[in-house]
This record gives C-alpha cells, structure tokens and sequence, in this order.
C-alpha cells in the first residue's frame, strides 16, 4: 500500500525513499469493516510533533479526514501532527480539517495542526 507514494502524484522528484521512511517509525494499516486493507500511513515521532511520513490508500469514503479523525487520537500526547505533501488538492482538504501551512521543503508543502 504504501508503495503508492512513491508514484508522480504523490513524489513529483522521485525523491522519496521508502527504506527511510520506514527507519525508526511506525507502519499502521487501515481497514475497511470486510477486513480489507484500503490505506496504511507511517508516523514518526520528533519532540512535541507527530510526523506522518508517507500515507496512501484507496477506498469508496474520504480516507484524509478518517486518517485525521485517527491522528487526533493517537497524537494527543503531542502538541502538534505534521506531515508535508505536494498536492494541492490534499493541501485543501488538510486546511478544512484544521492544519495550517507552516513553510515549504524542496518543493513539498508542510502543514501542521496544533492540537
């Protein structure tokens, strides 16, 4: 599932490594009420802020606010989730939901949401 962030949607300038990604962070799947895996998305903790380092999935409901609906629980012990992106689109929806833009990153927006 996550190998879908690595397409030219999602990792405009190739530049994602997935073996990075994963170094010293947490996978978590998503699953849909048959079983099915529909998204995964891998956290890394860096002081007061939760980082979402890669997300991806495919399902008929809107994953981005199920996925933020999570990471407000399971960032509570933190002041802040983070993650960045280069889509537009998501950089909307993530504004909707709360997160803010704190600042660009070799073309990658990163948006932040106090909690």
């Amino acid at each position: 599932m996550l190998l879908a962030a690595l397409t030219p949607k999602t990792d405009r300038a190739g530049q994602i490594d997935i073996d990075s990604v994963l170094a010293g962070a947490v996978c978590i799947k998503m699953e849909d009420d048959a079983g099915q895996i529909v998204g995964a998305y891998v956290l890394h903790a860096e002081g007061s802020v939760l980082w979402v380092r890669a997300a991806a999935g495919r399902a008929s409901l809107d994953l981005t606010k199920v996925m933020a609906a999570l990471l407000d629980q399971q960032g509570r012990e933190f002041d802040e989730i983070g993650f960045q992106t280069q889509r537009p689109g998501l950089i909307k929806k993530a504004q909707a939901l709360g997160y803010r833009v704190t600042g660009e990153n070799n073309g990658f927006t990163q948006m932040r949401k106090t909690l």
